[in-house]
């Protein structure tokens, strides 16, 4: 052990230090790549890095750091030194060994020879001396390698490691590996829809970056004869991240790829083919005969539109090895293709080579628009038509059809007996009119018409469609035979005590039936089995209840004529229940069609049973008239003055009555509408609703009773009448708990409360107009008798005869007074319209205010005075200023009649409720159907708008309105329906405009608040009619 003491020393000094050595390689290395790092790291914010570079830069400064740490370890060891070296670096620290350790070194490694006792003398003393002392031999290279250098290289290189990590390059660097490793780039994702396209093909090549930089770049490679080119185009930003470029007309192959200042993808290739196609095209139409359309011939690939039936032929000259496939339901293959679509639809075709290209031709759109059936109208007859035995019916019918109508015909039926066909006209062999009007006088002779009998009839039109012709029905009209008022009167039994009754309710509630089997019968093949299961119900149910209604009238009437009513009537009412107990019977076998004529016979016996009891009623009236005439006297002078006061008395008090009747209806059409919705809504009970109804019955039975009484409102009695007879059979349903019926009758009574309102206000019009053409025709009879007294004091002042003179004076001073008295009737008949008719009532007081600021009263008065001086010439000319002035009274006073509301709030509230209708009809149009279809509703919509509102522009005399039916009649020529549609809209809305204006302005003057329930109040379309009426102007 003695022996390699020191040589153990001096290896574990060596050990010592090259690990002190490596130690501070790697420090040093370590904070140089830290630093590199840091360098690299602000050289890459200040001029970008792309990811390829910042990994290059990022691998090659660790692989320079590995080189550099294996070249200073290498170097280390070189420097470590032998031995001999450490010795010799020891006696350097210690001079006073006089190399005695570098000799026992030697000795102590000297191969296997024997030592001389000097050498053995010299080793064993070092060995003894210093082989166990560690710290002589490190003392002296204390110096070397101290650790606090080490530490701070240590230190320093980790501290510069954490910032350098979060530079960008550094994830860059990160990024690219993970996409290099992964085989799939992820910092840019392209979209490219092929990669071999047509030649000449625009080409969208879109590049989504999904890190850095928000900016791309695409660099284009394109080879040619003369060498490969290269160059870079900016993309587009479409949206967030991404960007998009278009290679417009590709004509050869060419390499593209993305960059941004960070990344950039891998070189892409697009390639060109040359597309198949076709030498030509020809697609011909194939019409359908009868709609004697022309063949139409396109070269192209365009969009056409056929009528139902037709089809058209797709022929292709294509050029060897090309095919062509048509996309359709189902496809077809061929150059000669012959398709017969039956629904509107888009068609493409698609030509293919032998390589497998495709052309996706330009697409074409076939639309397929149906031929609809003709449309009707029945302008004469109305729906109900009156006539005598012996007169002619004037038919004025229109029919029209897209492609023309083959016949016209006339189905009726006479008292419920056989249906009957009458043809109006047949197109024959001749080319067949797309619209034909048809306006004849129908010679009823032959059917042998009597008192009674009820005709209903129907238009039939059909159109030229083959093999299958289509056809329309009007609704079904009635025309009535009644006698005239003298046969009535001649034929009247009054024999047994009658009872005035009125029936019309019933015969309009069958009339509504006749039509609703109809409805049924031509439209159960159409409908849905529920649907059609769900019209016999209520069909059934409603024949039953008219049954009911017409027994239940039958007893009312029998026990209050204690049983005194004389034939026919109780024959006539057992009768029509007879024949509705036959249609139910049939409706309830679900025999709709054969219903009808048990409900025509039906409506023959209520026909001659209202005859019949007019013939009583005029009869009874006519012998009342009779007793009366025969008490009259002939009234003195002073009799008829007070008859007239007494009549002028009577007609003041029947406008208050007028005034207040309709205000008591306005509250009765609130409080039955809150019924009927109550109803409907089911929210009341069955008892309640009973006796509230039964309230409404009894105040309108109230106001009715107040109305009778006057002869200015007959029509409005009647219908409050009408109201009360459907309020009783509501309350009666109610009591039964059948709410469905009860809330029925309830809207009929709401309809006859209505219709009563509108009547009473035209009564109320009325009356004031004859007020003010009475006191018109007063001025003028004043007038007159003023001239002539004018005449006479002419003749006076040429006489000398003076017999006349006092009569001229009283008749002077008479006319004095009938003119006081006219200024007193206008101030009164102006008092008593002004609350109703303001604007009239101010006219009335400016005729009078003027007739005297023009002097009549005096030139009256001095016409008086000049005839009491004998002045005969003056007062001629004084008496012939006053006639002139009221002559120009009279006529301002039938100007001012003028000033009354020619329509009732009632009427113009209809209207404006019509032309929503309108407009509905008109959205409702314009979703569905075809082009022609369209046009056709449109046109249909518009005529029925243009004669509604020419019922209102007559009376109103409102120019607008006028302008407006106008152009509602007028052709649009080539519009397309979306431009008829938004121009008839636009027209609709002035028009409503307009009428509510007028009804703004007649209820500000009756100082009335309703609600409104109609399209729109006049401010909206305040602007819009403003701006109408302008660019009419312009025009």
């Amino acid at each position: 052990m003695l022996q390699t003491s020191l040589t153990n020393q001096l290896c574990r000094i060596r050990r010592q230090l090259r690990f002190r050595q490596h130690f501070r390689n790697i420090a040093a290395v370590l904070c140089g790549l830290s630093l590199s790092l840091c360098l690299l790291g602000l050289w890459e914010s200040a001029f970008t890095l792309s990811e390829p570079a910042s990994a290059f830069w990022l691998i090659g400064i660790f692989l320079l750091s590995s080189i550099a740490l294996t070249f200073l370890g290498y170097q280390s060891r070189l420097r470590s030194g032998s031995l001999s070296q450490l010795a010799i670096e020891i006696e350097n620290a210690h001079p006073e060994l006089l190399d005695r350790l570098i000799c026992a070194v030697e000795l102590e490694n000297r191969d296997a020879s024997p030592l001389t006792g000097l050498e053995q003398g010299l080793l064993e003393e070092m060995q003894q001396k210093y082989g166990n002392q560690k710290t002589f031999f490190s003392e002296a290279f204390q110096q070397q390698y101290t650790l606090k250098k080490t530490l701070f290289l240590l230190i320093s290189g980790i501290l510069l490691l954490f910032p350098a990590s979060q530079f960008a390059f550094f994830r860059k660097a990160q990024y690219f590996l993970r996409d290099f490793f992964a085989g799939e780039p992820s910092g840019i994702r392209l979209s490219v829809p092929g990669r071999e396209f047509a030649v000449h093909s625009d080409v969208r090549i879109q590049a989504e970056i999904t890190r850095w930089e928000n900016q791309a770049e695409i660099e284009i490679r394109e080879s040619g004869p003369h060498g490969s080119n290269r160059y870079r185009q900016a993309m587009h930003l479409q949206d967030a991240r991404r960007h998009a470029f278009t290679l417009y007309d590709l004509n050869q192959k060419l390499h593209f790829r993305v960059i941004t200042p960070s990344l950039r993808t891998s070189w892409q290739e697009l390639a060109v083919f040359t597309p198949p196609a076709a030498n030509s095209v020809q697609i011909t139409t194939l019409p359908l005969p009868y709609t004697q359309h022309q063949k139409q011939t396109f070269n192209a690939f365009e969009d056409f539109t056929l009528t139902e039936g037709e089809g058209f032929q797709l022929e292709l000259d294509l050029p060897e090895g090309v095919s062509a496939r048509l996309q359709s339901d189902p496809p077809l293959t061929g150059d000669s293709m012959r398709i017969y679509p039956e629904k509107t639809a888009r068609f493409q075709v698609v030509l293919e080579d032998i390589a497998g290209h495709q052309t996706h031709c330009p697409p074409f759109t076939v639309t397929i628009e149906p031929d609809l059936p003709p449309v009707l109208e029945v302008r004469e007859p109305g729906q109900d038509s009156t006539i005598k035995p012996g007169d002619s019916l004037l038919l004025h019918i229109v029919a029209k059809d897209d492609f023309g109508i083959s016949g016209l015909d006339l189905q009726f039926s006479v008292s419920g007996g056989a249906r009957q066909k009458l043809s109006l006209f047949q197109a024959g062999s001749q080319s067949a009119e797309k619209e034909h009007e048809h306006r004849d006088i129908w010679n009823l002779d032959n059917l042998s018409l009597k008192d009674g009998d009820i005709l209903s009839c129907m238009v039939i039109a059909t159109d030229n469609r083959e093999p299958n012709a289509q056809s329309a029905r009007s609704e079904l009209f009635f025309v009535t035979v009644r006698p005239d008022a003298n046969m009535m009167e001649s034929e009247g039994d009054a024999g047994g005590e009658q009872k005035k009754a009125d029936i019309s309710d019933l015969l309009a509630e069958s009339k509504r039936l006749l039509r609703l089997t109809w409805d049924v019968v031509t439209e159960q093949h159409a409908i849905e089995a529920k649907e059609l299961e769900r019209r016999q119900f209520e069909l059934l149910r409603d024949v039953k209840e008219l049954e009911i209604e017409v027994r239940r009238r039958f007893n009312q009437l029998h026990e209050e004529s204690q049983g005194m009513m004389a034939e026919p009537i109780p024959s006539l009412f057992k009768q029509s229940i007879e024949f509705l107990n036959a249609a139910a019977a049939l409706l309830e076998r679900q025999l709709t069609e054969e219903s009808l004529q048990p409900q025509e016979l039906s409506l023959s016996a209520l026909v001659r049973l209202e005859n019949e009891l007019l013939k009583n009623a005029i009869k009874s009236k006519k012998q009342q008239g009779e007793g009366d005439c025969e008490k009259s006297q002939e009234p003195s002078e002073q009799q008829q003055n007070q008859n007239e006061q007494n009549q002028q008395k009577q007609l003041e008090q029947n406008l208050k009555t007028m005034k207040d009747s309709l205000k008591e209806l306005d509250s009765l059409l609130q409080r039955q509408q809150q019924l009927n919705q109550e109803s409907a809504d089911a929210t009341t009970l069955p008892d309640e609703l009973a006796k509230r109804q039964e309230n409404v019955r009894a105040d309108t039975q109230k106001t009715t009773d107040k109305l009778q009484a006057l002869p200015e409102a007959p029509a409005a009695s009647n219908s409050l009448k009408n109201a009360g007879s459907e309020m009783e059979q509501g309350r009666d349903a109610f009591q039964e708990s059948d709410l469905r019926r009860g809330n029925l009758h309830g809207q009929r009574a709401h309809k006859q409360l209505l219709q009563a309102r509108r009547e009473l206000e035209a009564a109320l019009r009325q009356a004031g107009a004859n007020q003010i053409n009475k006191l018109a025709d007063q001025a003028a009879r004043l007038s007159a008798a003023q001239a002539q007294a004018a005449e006479k004091s002419q003749e006076r002042a040429a006489s000398a005869e003076t017999s006349q003179d006092k009569e001229l004076r009283e008749q002077q001073k008479q006319l004095q007074q009938a003119t006081e008295q006219l200024s007193q009737d206008i101030q009164q008949v102006s008092s008593m319209l002004e609350e109703d008719y303001p604007e009239a009532s101010q006219a009335l007081r400016a005729a009078s205010q003027q007739a005297d600021q023009r002097g009549l009263r005096k030139k009256q008065t001095r016409a008086g005075n000049a005839l009491l001086y004998k002045q005969f010439e003056a007062a001629a000319k004084e008496q012939r200023d006053a006639a002139n002035l009221l002559q120009a009274l009279s006529q301002e006073l039938q100007a001012s009649a003028e000033k009354l509301p020619p329509m009732s709030s009632e009427d113009l509230r209809e209207m404006l409720q019509q032309l929503q209708q309108h407009a509905d009809q008109l959205e409702a149009a314009a979703r569905q159907g075809s082009e022609s279809r369209k046009r056709q509703q449109f046109q249909q919509i518009r005529d029925q708008a243009a004669q509604m509102l020419q019922n209102a522009a007559d009376p109103l005399k409102d120019p607008r309105l006028q302008q407006i039916v106008d152009d509602l009649r007028t052709p649009d020529g080539e519009s397309s329906s979306s431009e008829i549609g938004e121009k008839t809209m636009s027209l609709f809305k002035a028009a409503g405009a307009v009428l509510e204006e007028h009804l703004a302005r007649f209820m500000m003057q009756n100082k009335m608040n309703f609600t409104r329930e109609t399209i729109a109040p006049p401010r909206k379309y305040k602007r819009q009619v403003e701006k109408y009426f302008k660019d009419l102007g312009s025009e």
